[in-house]
């Protein structure tokens, strides 16, 4: 989670796209590609969260899971992990301290961290059984001892009185466009048909308080699914979310069941000032938002026909919290022709096959990444994604036999549609990869890193994708099929207007690794820090692109 807000915000002041030329096709970005040394850990080791960067080096977050045996009743023969890391410049690991925290002899369990204005802000709850209520705590580390605090400071309470032992409070994070104010925010507990209730803390960037709240929702508990949490320069805090209307379900007899609403929360308010985002006839399938330059609020997200689940169109609104008025609200249908010269925009002259392949383009797709633009518009990213769940027979003698199930991950085409500040479609394009893997996917989907000029996106592949022509379909990849001399880390660069080339950033053979795009982070208009791993073998890489 860090990793990937520590991309959004601490750095979200590189990732404003600016006007620019088209690419060309031989217009290949030049970059540069730096390999620290590699070093070995346990295979239990999750892919770490790169939480922040300084002039001495960079650090990180990382669990390890407990070693279990048995499948159906698991027992723990060790304990789950928590490590901060720190590397020098030269992407060189130079130390490792492993998180024992406690308050009153109670063990703590670490949540997250991030490095701001010099310090590292370490979070991890306590639960206190006597007093039945789980505190936020907060430590802060010099990076350049890495010693941990003894004691913490408590950031947040919440009560679980009245409740099961075991319901859990979960904290979470964020941070404001310039990094000078720090939101905490959690659900708290509650019963069923009660009013929905959370609670924000709101600090600047040395954990000082500057206000808190606790708000009920107008909804019964369980119908108001929270999408996403911001927080603006000026300390302001914004909720977007599903209002469901009487069950928890997406549809209700094939029609839709909720609606997106959009919260303002400050300390002058009692309650929170609502928003509905409406589409009349339409359905809104997902939604995320962002706090622009100008402290205006941008929601964009895609919707389908109302008893449709096949996404039509995107749906673009940007909101003044200042003035409380709606700036600009459109919708715009999508299409094949937008993304394939080769398909066919007039209704009249389309056969069926392309109609049906037309409204089914964009079934799986998840719009996960919202890039903003500095004219205020913004690039909408989108990548199509499922899984499927398989089974092998294993015959065991005797006619008698047990199925073993698993899943198949898969990440494919990437999508982006560029809009306007009035909420216009001006380009959209397609990356074609098909990627797979089985039982995890944390070597699919892709890194972003947006420059001055361009956005780059970084991914295993096979290195036959490196020369896909406009209209064509990638190959399939899977990081386990092939001989690493027939992969590469691919490196997509697009422009405003949609037009991309395709490079490799390193031959998989070469780097001995693959790319973990999840763990990845953009450090300055024109850096990224991403982990390469193969097994227990891991490094950190430098990726620098030109402006």
């Amino acid at each position: 989670m860090i990793s990937r807000l520590f991309t959004c915000y601490v750095s979200l002041w590189a990732m404003c796209l600016g006007l620019i030329t088209p690419l060309s096709a031989q217009d290949k970005p030049a970059f540069d590609l730096q390999l620290g040394p590699e070093y070995v850990e346990s295979a239990l080791n999750l892919p770490p969260s790169i939480i922040g960067v300084d002039g001495s080096g960079y650090y990180l977050f990382q669990n390890k899971a407990p070693l279990t045996l048995g499948i159906l009743i698991p027992i723990r023969l060790t304990k789950e992990s928590v490590f901060l890391r720190k590397f020098d410049k030269n992407l060189k690991p130079v130390e490792s301290v492993e998180l024992d925290l406690r308050t009153k002899g109670v063990k703590e369990r670490p949540e997250f961290a991030v490095l701001l204005q010099g310090n590292i802000y370490l979070f991890s709850t306590w639960v206190n059984a006597s007093q039945r209520s789980t505190s936020l705590m907060s430590r802060v580390v010099s990076p350049v001892s890495m010693k941990i605090p003894a004691t913490g400071k408590t950031v947040a309470t919440a009560s679980f009185d009245g409740f099961p032992r075991d319901k859990d409070v979960d904290y979470n994070m964020a941070l404001s466009r310039d990094s000078s104010k720090v939101l905490i925010y959690y659900q708290l507990p509650n019963k069923a048909n009660n009013p929905e209730r959370f609670a924000v803390h709101v600090f600047d960037y040395e954990m000082t308080p500057l206000w808190d709240k606790t708000f009920e929702l107008p909804y019964q508990e369980g119908l108001f699914d929270i999408r996403s949490f911001r927080i603006d320069n000026e300390a302001n805090v914004y909720v977007l979310g599903k209002n469901y209307r009487d069950l928890p379900k997406e549809r209700v007899n094939g029609a839709p069941n909720y609606n997106f609403k959009l919260l303002t929360l400050n300390p002058g308010l009692d309650k929170p000032e609502e928003i509905t985002l409406d589409l009349r006839g339409k359905f809104l399938v997902d939604m995320h938002m962002e706090v622009l330059r100008n402290q205006d609020i941008v929601c964009a997200g895609v919707y389908a026909e109302e008893r449709s689940n096949f996404i039509k169109g995107i749906y673009y609104f940007t909101y003044d919290p200042l003035r409380r008025e709606v700036k600009t609200e459109s919708s715009k249908e999508l299409n094949l022709s937008m993304f394939d010269e080769s398909e066919n925009d007039d209704p009249e002259i389309r056969t069926k096959g392309q109609q049906r392949r037309s409204d089914r383009a964009f079934y799986n797709y998840e719009f996960e990444d919202i890039i903003l633009r500095a004219d205020g518009g913004a690039v909408l990213v989108g990548e199509e994604q499922y899984v499927v769940q398989m089974s092998d027979y294993v015959a065991t003698g005797n006619g008698s036999g047990y199925y073993n199930y698993y899943y198949i991950y898969y990440r494919n085409d990437i999508i982006t549609i560029n809009i306007s500040p009035e909420g216009q479609v001006e380009s959209a394009s397609r990356i074609p990869k098909r990627q797979a893997m089985r039982d995890t996917d944390y070597l699919l989907s892709y890194a972003t890193l947006v420059s001055q000029q361009n956005i780059h996106f970084i991914f295993n592949d096979r290195i036959e994708n490196l020369d896909i022509q406009a209209g064509e379909r990638a190959r399939p990849y899977s990081p386990s099929n092939f001989a690493r001399a027939r992969q590469v880390i691919e490196l997509v660069s697009m422009d405003i207007d949609g037009n991309y080339v395709r490079q490799a950033l390193v031959n998989t053979k070469e780097a001995d690794q693959f790319a973990v795009p999840q763990a990845s982070v953009q450090i300055s208009p024109t850096e990224m820090i991403l982990v390469f791993q193969r097994g227990k073998v891991r490094r950190l890489a430098r990726v620098t692109v030109n402006p």
